[in-house]
């Protein structure tokens, strides 16, 4: 049986939640044997622990608060340690830092593996964030807005939203740290935990799903690579049995059938497909109900898992 020692990343908010429902998914594993620290260990932490429970492997995300003494001290061992870089491309600097000490390095983006491999890491492997299905699930609640967006206000996201409140009487809910919008935009201006973003996706008619730009401010993505994989929002609606109207990347219908999710590539388009489904109940339901089945047969963590160990197998 592999032993699987869990490294935390040592960022809060969402990564509590990831790291906490992969974790989970590891220990549900019946071929493994999973410790794992509930913070970033120190070097003689590291050490104590891997000397009483003699690790197979170290697992963790990201990797990038993890000190130089932690990583020469886990290859000088022979301790592999695998990382899964869940915020590329946008932050690929800081994964490149990380990739030489890392025996198999798993990426979220299909554009981040091609650069991995043209860089010599024959290793690398694309592999999607999932979704904790007890987390984000069906929950009974009233449909009482028409469209909801979870997330950070980049500035396309804030010019997309004022120009649909500006030219459309959709009832619109955005969650999260947003500036001023238009009088009936509905604005929860905090974070809220996964729990309660599974609960306004279920008091929502349709969900949408959008992504940051490579050159945004705050990335370190010096290569200026194009994201074109799907996000982990997009697993997230779709097991919480909402319709979901997706900024369309390359990598989508990989993942789902255009039978379950539709997806946008301008405004115009964008309305057009709200106006198509606010008026269309039953067509909203059934795509809905598509994408919930795709979510929990294909992408929830457990699924994830078992192609981590699969790989784990042929080191």
């Amino acid at each position: 049986m592999l032993k699987l020692l869990y490294v935390p990343s040592g960022y809060s908010r969402i990564y509590s939640y990831l790291d906490q429902s992969i974790y989970e998914a590891f220990c549900a594993n019946s071929q493994l044997e999973v410790q794992r620290f509930h913070h970033l260990p120190s070097l003689m932490e590291l050490q104590q622990m891997c000397q009483t429970f003699k690790p197979s492997f170290i697992f963790t995300l990201l990797g990038y608060k993890w000190t130089t003494p932690l990583w020469t001290w886990c290859k000088r061992k022979g301790l592999p340690v695998v990382t899964w870089f869940t915020e590329d491309p946008y932050m690929i600097d800081r994964s490149l830092e990380v990739l030489p000490y890392t025996v198999k390095p798993f990426t979220i983006d299909q554009n981040a593996l091609s650069f991995y491999k043209q860089q010599g890491h024959s290793n690398a492997y694309y592999l999607p964030l999932g979704t904790n299905e007890t987390v984000y699930r069906p929950l009974p609640s009233a449909k009482k807005v028409d469209v909801t967006l979870v997330g950070h206000p980049y500035p396309d996201r804030v010019e997309m939203i004022r120009s649909l409140a500006l030219s459309t009487s959709y009832r619109i809910r955005v969650v999260g740290p947003w500036p001023e919008l238009p009088d009936h935009v509905s604005v929860i201006n905090r974070w809220v935990p996964p729990d309660r973003v599974a609960s306004y996706y279920n008091s929502s008619k349709l969900v949408l799903n959008t992504y940051r730009r490579k050159d945004e401010k705050g990335n370190h993505n010096s290569q200026q690579i194009e994201n074109v994989s799907v996000n982990n929002r997009t697993f997230e609606i779709a097991s919480c049995n909402v319709m979901q109207i997706s900024e369309y990347k390359q990598d989508l219908y990989n993942h789902f059938s255009k039978d379950s999710i539709v997806s946008f590539q301008s405004l115009e388009e964008l309305i057009k497909q709200i106006d198509y489904y606010l008026l269309h109940d039953k067509k909203r339901e059934k795509k809905a109900q598509k994408a919930y089945e795709e979510a929990l047969t294909r992408h929830t963590f457990h699924q994830r898992i078992t192609t981590i160990i699969n790989n784990l197998a042929h080191i």
